[in-house]
């Protein structure tokens, strides 16, 4: 896909890595209880292109799911250990713990990579950790010449609610708001399965002289676009003569998902604030439009309510396209040029 003159690589991880003429990467991901967080390394495993890895688990709070939770981990960290992954390329932090300890792993880690190409798969990586990482990835310092980013869609998602106990509005790591916000600004919100606190910020008037954008996937199955309207319906009934727009978005989509960002702040003219609570992808969007917008005079900021519970079934197997999984690759700097700007 090209926008802007710029060609922003993107498909399936099984198509798309043959094609880039990459040897191979370090990489970087996150162990959950799902099974889709070790797709894209199985993958990449099972081609020999993986030099060096590094796996984060974060744990829970203490709820009722804990023994359910450990028991599905062990799983994952066994078939990690057929793939070739030891112990200690497995890093275990509490998911609310202090971020400067896994900022600081991470930051040796990708000292010590011999590899220049990284691939980081977002799966079941935390916003707080995966925003942060492809900031580090696409900043001045950074030494790696191309960065890929997959995601693995789950097979079905659990039916109830999947997260819970969310946390007070935040900043993530890196995306403060200006000491002072604008007073045009607008609020972009990506819609997902779980509120998590957004109507009590609407209900207080957190958001009462703000315009407020709702990106709503539509290729998902009927099922999710369901319950992406009922994310919709909790926002409203809160948000009352608020101005709300409704932005149907691919949520597969990347390139789209940037350049609509692009359009709705007017090519970062307008201060936004962005809440990436919806598919993965859409916070990939998110997280790359507030990075090319982050040596401006008018950078977008990101928040969001982290949960402290997930649960345990949050989602089950793998989907697939055709005979590929739906691993989608995302080529964010590739050549030594980042693809992503403004």
């Amino acid at each position: 896909m090209i926008r802007n003159g710029t060609y922003r690589p993107w498909g399936l991880l099984g198509k798309i890595a043959p094609r880039l003429g990459i040897e191979g990467f370090a990489f970087l991901g996150a162990l959950s209880t799902e099974e889709r967080s070790i797709s894209a390394f199985s993958y990449l495993h099972s081609t020999g292109m993986v030099r060096e890895r590094r796996f984060y688990s974060f744990v829970d709070a203490p709820s009722r799911f804990t023994s359910e939770v450990n028991a599905r981990m062990d799983v994952r960290r066994t078939e990690l250990t057929d793939l070739g992954v030891d112990a200690a390329n497995v890093v275990t932090k509490p998911l609310l713990g202090l971020f400067g300890e896994i900022s600081d792993d991470l930051s040796a880690f990708l000292g010590v990579a011999q590899s220049r190409s990284i691939l980081v798969d977002i799966s079941g990586m935390p916003k707080k950790l995966f925003f942060y990482a492809i900031r580090t990835l696409l900043g001045p310092g950074s030494r790696f010449d191309n960065v890929v980013v997959t995601y693995t869609e789950p097979a079905t998602y659990h039916e109830g609610v999947l997260a819970e106990n969310p946390g007070a509005w935040h900043a993530l790591p890196g995306f403060l708001a200006p000491r002072l916000e604008p007073p045009d600004r607008a609020l972009i919100v990506g819609l997902g399965f779980e509120p998590l606190g957004l109507p009590d910020l609407y209900s207080a008037g957190h958001f009462s002289t703000t315009e407020t954008h709702l990106l709503l996937p539509v290729t998902a199955a009927q099922q999710h676009v369901s319950r992406n309207w009922d994310f919709v319906r909790m926002l409203e009934s809160e948000a009352g003569a608020l101005k709300t727009s409704i932005h149907r978005v691919d949520g597969r989509n990347v390139p789209d998902l940037f350049d609509s960002l692009s359009a709705i702040t007017r090519r970062g003219e307008i201060y936004s604030v962005l809440a990436p609570f919806g598919p993965k992808p859409i916070s990939l969007a998110m997280c790359l439009y507030a990075c090319a917008t982050g040596s401006s005079s008018n950078p977008a900021s990101v928040f969001y309510t982290q949960p402290s519970v997930y649960h345990p079934n949050y989602s089950s197997g793998v989907a697939t396209i055709g005979t590929f999984a739906a691993t989608h690759a995302y080529c964010i700097k590739l050549n030594g040029q980042v693809l992503y700007r403004l």
